[in-house]
């Protein structure tokens, strides 16, 4: 029997620190083309199948069920504060690490948002501003390297909430 379900996602960014309020974000943040990571997310679903809206009324399918992605990034606000000084008066000679801390869950829902399953994973993606990387490296694309992370991420939860 195949499930239908939807698809929803949610970003939010915390600063831990100084700034201690989470802040919802909206897709582009993190990716380049939203609509291209989700699609690729949804295509590793076998058993379930993902609807775009759902049905209203009588149309509505009584097992279906809602998938929940929530992408989670945590910085340290006075690490980057600190390190943003020093890699400017530096003009990028000292190599300093900025990481970003991400926490992907995927929740499958029934239709009353009741949880019956949670996968969940955790990843940190380290930039690294060196004046010498710079040079070697001049077209890496930190976006890119989340965007990459994340929908690698979401195909393992996919299969994992699947099970």
């Amino acid at each position: 029997m195949k499930i239908t379900a939807e698809l929803t996602y949610n970003i939010s960014v915390k600063g831990v620190g100084h700034d201690q309020i989470s802040k919802e974000r909206y897709c582009g943040y993190l990716f380049d083309d939203c609509g291209d990571v989700i699609n690729e997310i949804k295509k590793n679903f076998h058993t379930i199948e993902i609807i775009n809206k759902k049905k209203s009324g009588s149309d509505a399918d009584p097992n279906e069920k809602m998938i929940k992605m929530d992408i989670y990034e945590e910085y340290s606000y006075p690490r980057y504060f600190l390190q943003g000084i020093f890699t400017v008066v530096s003009v990028t000679l000292l190599p300093l690490n900025y990481p970003r801390h991400f926490e992907v869950k995927m929740y499958l829902m029934d239709k009353d948002k009741n949880i019956e399953k949670i996968a969940k994973r955790e990843f940190t993606i380290h930039h690294v501003w060196w004046l010498p990387m710079g040079l070697v490296y001049p077209f890496y694309n930190e976006r890119r390297a989340v965007e990459r992370a994340i929908l690698n991420t979401g195909k393992e939860l996919a299969i994992e909430i699947e099970k």
